[in-house]
């Protein structure tokens, strides 16, 4: 998806909305309270543009899982939602700078699934878009990333999980709502695989399987003896 830099939603830019999406996490849950701090609006402003973004499919009620404060609205990217958080709106790269972005990226993967500081590791990459055509010029390097926890045991993992949010809280960083803290493992990976590289755009593979197994596509990175985590208790 290409998006122009004048393109708006209810006053508020493409863009914006785009890096809003990108925060919201790989769940692709975002909050009022969310929302609302990071656009600095007030809650009706909240629920207008997120009417409107949900108008235009971008996205959709979440479930009442999701919801960890009573009376808190969130909302869930859909199929376009996603598609709009990995659009392109910088100048194309040429092919040799992404060449270098993926075996970039492909280091860091190594180094994040030897390292035991990351709760997560990479179970598997995949190339999808238009870095697949054959132009010299493409735009954003499109990666949708399987991340997995590296504690099989859930418990474990969600108190190992707890105590680096509150490490983070104590270096000041920001935890919107606990769906944030929850799936800080999540996202501490991926900010350590983007390393802030223009042209690169990571997904969540869990998030986008139909989009990216329909299209062409080209497995990166695979991790073909990756410990399975238990599965989740039934709350």
């Amino acid at each position: 998806m290409q998006i122009r830099r004048n393109d708006e939603v209810k006053g508020i830019s493409l863009l914006t909305i785009r890096a809003l999406f990108r925060k919201a996490g790989l769940d692709g849950i975002l909050s009022r309270s969310f929302v609302g701090q990071e656009l600095k609006l007030t809650k009706v402003k909240t629920d207008r543009l997120m009417g409107a973004l949900q108008e235009m499919g971008f996205l959709t009620a979440a479930a009442r899982r999701h919801r960890p404060n009573v009376g808190e609205r969130e909302w869930q990217l859909t199929e376009e939602g996603i598609r709009l958080r990995g659009a392109v709106a910088a100048k194309p790269i040429r092919r040799e700078t992404a060449d270098h972005l993926l075996s970039e990226l492909v280091e860091r993967i190594a180094t994040l699934n030897r390292n035991g500081h990351f709760l997560a590791t990479v179970r598997r990459a995949v190339v999808f878009g238009s870095y697949l055509g054959h132009a010299d010029r493409i735009g954003d390097v499109d990666v949708a990333i399987e991340i997995v926890r590296r504690e099989p045991n859930f418990d474990q993992h969600v108190e190992m999980n707890m105590r680096r949010v509150a490490e983070k809280s104590e270096r000041g960083r920001h935890f919107a709502n606990m769906v944030e803290e929850a799936y800080w493992w999540q996202r501490e990976a991926m900010l350590f695989l983007r390393n802030r590289r223009r042209g690169l755009s990571l997904q969540d593979y869990a998030a986008i399987r139909k989009i990216v197994d329909s299209s062409p596509h080209r497995v990166l990175f695979e991790d073909r003896d990756p410990i399975e985590p238990s599965e989740e208790p039934n709350s």
